[in-house]
């Protein structure tokens, strides 16, 4: 397996995955889906790529991307986490934590960032699973923040 930065060249099989991905969840409405899927265009990510306070990594294995993260970096020493993809076939064989160990290596490496934050919704619980498993805690609710959906916010101090 091997994380990396996501390169130019591999936008489009990028794209692909996340778009199968989001349109395979169940606990997104058809209009999130919709909204959702939009994000991931080959041209909003070639815009997005090139923007130094956004993060694309990408898992490989056998030179295919299976997995992925995408996140932010704001202006008061936080880095959110997107979203962490992985196709169905590569779930639960930990690559979602490999993924992660790069990323709090990459951020503790870069010095800009003191905690890693993320939302998830109240509905998702392997998400909640896997980010509790990864010594993140839960700081707050957000009720009907995206969609009429709750949210929770999840942090992990570097």
């Amino acid at each position: 397996m091997i994380i990396e930065k996501l390169q130019e060249k591999n936008i489009k099989e990028f794209c692909d995955l996340a778009q199968r991905i989001i349109l395979d969840l169940s606990y997104y409405s058809d209009i999130a889906k919709k909204n959702y899927a939009k994000s991931f265009e080959v041209k909003e990510i070639q815009n997005k790529i090139k923007n130094e306070n956004k993060l694309f990594l990408s898992a490989k294995n056998n030179n295919k991307i299976v997995g992925f993260m995408y996140g932010f970096f704001d202006n008061t020493g936080l880095f959110w986490i997107e979203w962490i993809g992985i196709n169905e076939e590569n779930r639960r064989k930990g690559i979602g934590n490999e993924i992660l160990k790069f990323l709090i290596n990459y951020l503790k490496e870069s010095k800009k960032v003191h905690k890693i934050v993320c939302d998830i919704r109240t509905s998702n619980l392997p998400s909640q699973k896997f980010f509790a498993k990864n010594k993140f805690n839960k700081i707050a609710l957000l009720k009907n923040f995206w969609h009429k959906e709750d949210f929770e916010i999840w942090e992990l101090t570097l």
